[in-house]
């Protein structure tokens, strides 16, 4: 019983929910989508147009303000009805992979383990402040 609550992650990248505007090249088209998803080997796209599996396409995105906008030939893995489609990266530059997992690491290790306290607003009605005489 033990061994089938395990999951076990075999994803060879780490990987990061995101939000990033994407240029999707097919031989057809121009598409401009949404990455959902990030990871140094593929991304998650919420294409608003069904892709066939198996097609191949390239990316232009841009991680991060301060680094290069990035250029990836990828091929469409699966797809998720009403979600997106997941397409991993089949040629991508070494320098630019690196790139892609420092930025994720860095941002998986200041992420808070704690969602934020909610913060408490003022009534409407101001009492007096103890420290002030009147």
């Amino acid at each position: 019983m033990d061994s089938l609550l395990r999951v076990r992650d075999t994803r060879t990248y780490p990987r990061l929910v995101v939000d990033l505007p994407v240029w999707l090249l097919l031989s057809s088209a121009a598409l401009r989508e949404r990455a959902t998803s990030l990871g140094g080997g593929g991304m998650f796209l919420a294409v608003t147009t069904p892709l066939e599996i198996g097609t191949e396409v390239a990316i232009r995105f841009r991680p991060a303000k301060h680094l290069p906008v990035i250029q990836v030939k990828g091929k469409v893995l699966y797809q998720l009805p009403e979600q997106g489609t997941a397409v991993e990266f089949t040629e991508i530059q070494p320098e630019h992979r690196q790139a892609l997992l420092r930025l994720i690491l860095y941002r998986r290790s200041h992420m808070r383990r704690v969602p934020r306290a909610r913060m408490v607003t003022p009534s409407r009605r101001r009492s007096p402040s103890p420290w002030i005489r009147a």
